[in-house]
């Protein structure tokens, strides 16, 4: 890589790192205790209520209260399922949406034809801490992003992305604008006919920050869990897991894990990766450190990259909680991804658990510690993979 390409690769992570980390103005706290549909009975007077003598804070009212009122509010949503009916959520405003953890707040919708929230353009929003389940969103003409479909700044922390199903693409997010995902996951999100990515869509510009993060089990015709799209997208892929990601149907570019088109950028470190890749023009950039398998299609050859490694000894777990806010899957003592080959690629201080990483960290978001369990099948039956099972 040249020196314009590295150093216009600084500056766009950079960019994605820091649009997250400035002081803004903070407001007001919106704790929602009502499952109502209803939305505020006066948006901007500071007060998330609905209307009438036993008004309370629902969802859609907090949001509503936040889009009116200056600064960053934040929306509290405690332990239980919260249910996101129709329409979708706008958010229009800077705001935070917490949740207690993924295990012990889910936010979903009821199964219809929309997604749960649209971040417009030049807004900052913050999501943390609990499970987002968008089960469908179809048959209308931007059917992408059944869970979050987002034109502005969207910082995305200890989320689980469960079982989002987007008709034309992109099944759990389509980011078009900045984006950084930490220590979250995706599983059973799925994608349609148009643009791939079972889980995310970075496309039209966008740029993505990945790090400490889970893709398993994501399914699309093409782009199994992850689609970058357009001459000046960037996905910059730090630190994360792909396994069991599936492109259905062999036509086109597919591809199980990073399908990349049209030019652009891709960045990847420390990744273990489970299964291919496709890279249609633009810049592919590594520190090394990765791990992929069964083949070479991902990696480029950097330091301490291990290509080819063979499924039945990638010493794998299930995706559980193995400790930490959002299930990872769990790495074996004897995989060759603990203690990865030396290369100049840093390593993040924490793991997807938030245990700490030693300075020989491992390839993905998982970093095994003393004590960590080990995985009963050592054979590739955890990640899915039948090439080591035999005949009885």
């Amino acid at each position: 890589m040249n020196l314009r390409s590295e150093l216009r690769l600084s500056a766009l992570v950079l960019a994605a790192m820091s649009i997250f980390h400035f002081s803004p103005l903070y407001g007001a706290e919106f704790v929602v205790v009502s499952g109502s549909n209803e939305g505020d009975s006066n948006p901007g007077d500071g007060l998330c209520r609905t209307p009438g003598q036993f008004g309370a804070c629902s969802l859609r009212a907090a949001v509503e209260e936040s889009n009116a009122l200056p600064g960053t509010d934040t929306i509290v949503l405690g332990p239980g399922s919260h249910e996101v009916l129709s329409p979708e959520r706008v958010l229009s405003d800077h705001v935070n949406i917490e949740g207690v953890n993924a295990a012990a707040t889910t936010l979903h919708s009821n199964g219809g034809n929309y997604r749960l929230f649209r971040v417009e353009t030049g807004v900052v929003v913050s999501i943390r801490d609990l499970t987002l389940m968008g089960f469908g969103v179809s048959a209308t003409p931007d059917s992408y992003g059944a869970a979050i479909d987002s034109e502005g700044s969207l910082l995305v922390t200890g989320v689980w992305f469960r079982e989002n199903h987007a008709s034309q693409g992109c099944g759990a997010v389509r980011s078009r604008g900045l984006l950084e995902v930490r220590a979250s996951t995706f599983s059973g999100n799925g994608a349609g006919f148009d643009h791939g990515a079972g889980a995310l869509c970075v496309v039209e510009g966008g740029t993505a920050a990945v790090y400490n993060s889970t893709f398993l089990g994501n399914r699309s015709y093409r782009g199994g869990a992850i689609e970058v799209f357009g001459s000046s997208s960037v996905l910059i892929l730090w630190s994360s897991t792909f396994v069991d990601n599936v492109s259905v149907v062999p036509i086109g570019s597919p591809t199980s894990s990073v399908l990349f088109l049209n030019g652009g950028t891709v960045d990847l470190q420390r990744n273990l990766i489970v299964g291919d890749c496709v890279y249609d023009g633009g810049t592919v950039t590594s520190d090394g450190g990765n791990l992929e398998s069964p083949g070479q299609t991902c990696l480029i050859g950097a330091p301490g990259d291990q290509p080819s490694v063979p499924a039945h000894t990638l010493d794998l777990g299930s995706l559980a909680y193995w400790g930490g806010t959002v299930p990872t899957v769990l790495l074996g003592p004897d995989s060759p991804a603990v203690d990865a080959p030396t290369s100049p690629a840093v390593c993040p201080i924490d793991d997807a658990r938030g245990f700490p990483r030693d300075a020989s960290c491992d390839s993905g978001a998982f970093e095994r510690q003393p004590g960590d369990a080990v995985p009963i099948f050592s054979d590739g039956f955890e990640t899915g993979d039948t090439s080591g099972w035999g005949l009885l």
